[in-house]
């Protein structure tokens, strides 16, 4: 009989191990389901509130940090500057720019030292 250690004192067989992660397994089926239900309630009583992050660290979202939210927000920007932003919303301008932070601009003036010289 196979056997899996998991610590010095405690050593399961296959067939507990199964049973273990079966269980694990259902469990978080089941949490699944019951914030699915939360959500729809929530959706239903119109109090959702999702949060701007990324599902996978918690973290907020920001450039650079993977690429299908980044090509997202490229072809968002694109269809929106077709428009010339007309549509667009103070929500989600602010939602853009925290997600590409653009540096503030630098004058424009150009610095040039005169030499006397003709061009």
């Amino acid at each position: 009989m196979w056997r899996c250690g998991l610590s010095a004192y405690s050593v399961l067989t296959h067939e507990e191990i199964v049973d273990l992660l079966e269980d694990l397994y259902f469990k978080s089926i089941n949490t699944t389901v019951d914030q699915y239900r939360a959500f729809l309630e929530a959706v239903r009583t119109d109090s959702l509130v999702v949060p701007n992050c990324d599902l996978d660290s918690g973290n907020v979202t920001k450039a650079a940090e993977y690429s299908l939210t980044d090509d997202t927000h490229a072809t968002l920007l694109a269809q929106l500057s077709e428009r010339k932003f007309d549509r667009t919303s103070p929500e989600l301008r602010d939602n853009i720019l925290q997600f590409i932070p653009i540096p503030r601009l630098q004058s424009r003036r150009r610095k040039t030292r005169f030499t006397g010289k003709a061009c």
